[in-house]
């Protein structure tokens, strides 16, 4: 018999019982006598949550999606020359001839959001190894219809003992210990090098993402409770809507964490945290585990506003109609906000099938549209919901909307709050709020509030702090191999835990040849939020040898892509590394040292973000940009570069 993850007993008494059709292929997944097979209902991929998923030990994982339509409803054309690719069938709802998401496409969004964001390395794994892809699998169950209803009368044409056809389709026929076990042959599963692609580290990763462990008392921390000026207020949880204002490094994150702690206790049900920035998911959830409370970590929905919405268009079967051909890639991000992310009406026909979440909070708010408000309060908020947002808009620098008064434009009603204590640093030393407090008045005071920023972080007696300010004029050639070495230097100045530095920089192709530089000098991992420099040059030899003109040229820069969403998506604060980040990924997170890499096209909002991003050590190197070397000479240690080139 299989094994069956949770416990039936515990299915078969959760809130959201499963269908009749999802517990007919678990009680046949129940008997079918394979001890080796682990069947997980609803696994867990934060927030994102497969039917089924099988995993054999060794062999790989089989994920289902179980389908209970019925398919007289439906047009289907298939104008594709290879019939048993599946993913080409177009679906149309017959009654308003409207195109759905082919169920195909579903199940295989599951399989890539794994690759590309939930099991850590397995991005750049398939990178290098294409058959990595093969040790996840896919099928599509449609539970009334046969094989010969399919074929026949619906036209889906396929052929799973075909090992090119990699989504498999099941129907009522499946359903027998015969050709179930037909199916699984068809898998790859008895073939010898799955063993060594499906390693025991990848089916320990998996099988730790499919069960979210529980969040004990003991694991947590004594949380200092301030207070003064309803510091305490902000921690409690209450349904309605609230808009909370706080200068860097004020806590935001941290009030943020207990509060959605005690949203939970509150009403029970699942919370969800968003954010624009893709590497602050998991800093969210270290700040959630230092809270002392049991939760189970399930619970907790932690994802950025563009990945969630793009698992609710699949969710709901919501085709998204591709651009037209001759568009640039700012050209598609521009339409694909305009029809999707940003469009208030996306969800309109859809509402009863959304998850509606009784809390939902929103960490650096200032990196949000107006629309997105709009649309999480609208479609994904239960009445009576509690929905809170944290800013400072002074770090916006992508440039989005502000009200009359300078400050984020929301559909809150009412004033901020903000709370004496929130404009204190709790991040930055002294010296360096200084610094921060003086930029911001010189550089951002006629576009924002200006806000009086005061320390209250406590400096220990044998802390070194360091704030050398560098700048590289023109005359100087091979920029980025000097920048190497002013952060190799910096690096030794510091004396530091590699896991206390910081670089940060805009410009991520001149980061990825300093981080290597870096690397290859020092022979010691790093940690950060883009490809490899070694990595990115052997991917594009590997896809110019295989691609012709501008065809490879996409199909790289896509790879490239995927792996590096997936690293940010991984990314963690305390990995033990030093760690090499854009300022856009670093946005929101801190570090004890920073060293700064100034651009000559970095806005004042960029700077200011860079530079109170450190707590104790600040390093500036300014490549070219003019008008902010005056300010930093003034304000920092400057050092002549003389002894660095000779």
């Amino acid at each position: 018999m299989s094994k069956i993850v949770p416990s039936y007993e515990h299915i078969e008494n959760l809130k959201v019982k499963p269908t009749e059709e999802e517990l007919n292929i678990l009680n046949f997944l129940r008997e079918y006598p394979d001890d080796s097979l682990e069947v997980y209902y609803k696994p867990f991929l934060n927030g994102e949550k497969p039917d089924i998923a099988i995993i054999k030990k060794n062999y790989g994982v089989f994920l289902i999606t179980v389908k209970d339509w019925d398919l007289n409803n439906y047009r289907l054309v298939d104008n594709s020359k290879q019939k048993s690719n599946l993913k080409k069938i177009k679906w149309f709802l017959k009654e308003d001839n409207t195109q759905i998401l082919s169920p195909f496409s579903q199940v295989e969004h599951y399989k890539n959001n794994i690759y590309s964001f939930h099991i850590e390395d397995l991005a750049k794994m398939k990178a290098l190894n294409s058959r990595m892809y093969t040790i996840v699998k896919c099928g599509v169950f449609f539970s009334k219809a046969t094989d010969y209803e399919l074929r026949k009368k619906y036209g889906i044409n396929f052929d799973n003992n075909n090992q090119k056809q990699y989504i498999k389709v099941l129907s009522k026929d499946t359903l027998n210990n015969n050709n179930f076990n037909d199916l699984l042959n068809s898998l790859g599963w008895n073939k010898k090098y799955q063993e060594q692609l499906f390693t025991e580290e990848l089916y320990k990763k998996f099988v730790k993402k499919f069960i979210p462990p529980i969040h004990y008392l003991e694991e947590g921390e004594d949380f200092p409770i301030d207070t003064r000026k309803n510091r305490g207020e902000l921690f409690k949880s209450s349904a309605g809507s609230q808009k909370i204002k706080g200068v860097v490094g004020s806590g935001k994150t941290t009030i943020l964490a207990m509060r959605a702690i005690n949203a939970y206790k509150r009403t029970n049900k699942p919370v969800l945290i968003l954010t624009y920035n893709i590497t602050l998911k998991n800093y969210i959830k270290d700040k959630i585990a230092k809270v002392k409370a049991e939760f189970p970590w399930n619970n907790f929905i932690v994802l950025n506003y563009h990945y969630f919405i793009n698992m609710q268009l699949n969710k709901v079967g919501i085709y998204i109609i591709p651009p037209p051909i001759d568009y640039n890639k700012e050209k598609k991000e521009e339409y694909f906000e305009e029809n999707y992310y940003s469009n208030e009406t996306l969800f309109e026909n859809h509402k009863n099938e959304l998850e509606k979440y009784s809390a939902i909070f929103i960490d650096e708010a200032q990196d949000y549209r107006y629309e997105w408000f709009v649309i999480l309060k609208s479609f994904f908020l239960e009445e009576n919901g509690e929905f809170v947002i944290f800013c400072d808009e002074k770090q916006n620098i992508y440039g989005r909307d502000l009200d009359s008064e300078k400050k984020v434009k929301t559909n809150i009603p009412g004033k901020w709050n903000k709370i004496e204590t929130l404009d204190a640093s709790y991040r930055s030393n002294e010296n360096l709020v200084i610094i921060a407090d003086k930029f911001q008045k010189e550089f951002l005071r006629n576009k924002y509030e200006y806000e009086k920023i005061k320390s209250k972080n406590q400096r220990l007696p044998f802390e070194k702090r360091i704030t050398n300010y560098y700048y590289i004029d023109d005359k100087y050639e091979h920029k980025n191999d000097l920048i190497a070495n002013l952060v190799i230097n910096e690096y030794n100045n510091l004396s530091v835990n590699s896991d206390d530095v910081c670089v940060l920089s805009s410009f991520k192709e001149d980061l990825r040849y300093i981080e290597y530089k870096f690397r290859t000098s020092f022979k010691e991992d790093t940690h950060t939020t883009f490809l490899e420099f070694e990595l990115y040059n052997e991917l594009k030899e590997i896809y110019s040898k295989d691609w012709k003109c501008e065809e490879w040229w996409k199909k790289f820069c896509d790879e490239v892509e995927r792996i590096e969403n997936a690293y940010k998506f991984n990314f963690k604060l305390h990995s033990w590394q030093i760690k090499f980040s854009t300022i856009h990924s670093f946005k929101g997170l801190e570090s004890y040292a920073v060293i700064l890499i100034i651009n000559s096209k970095d806005s004042e909002e960029l700077i200011y973000t860079g530079i109170t991003r450190a707590r104790e050590s600040l390093i500036v190197i300014n490549n070219g940009n003019k008008k902010y070397d005056d300010f930093f000479r003034k304000n920092m240690q400057f050092q002549h570069l003389a002894s660095i080139v000779a």
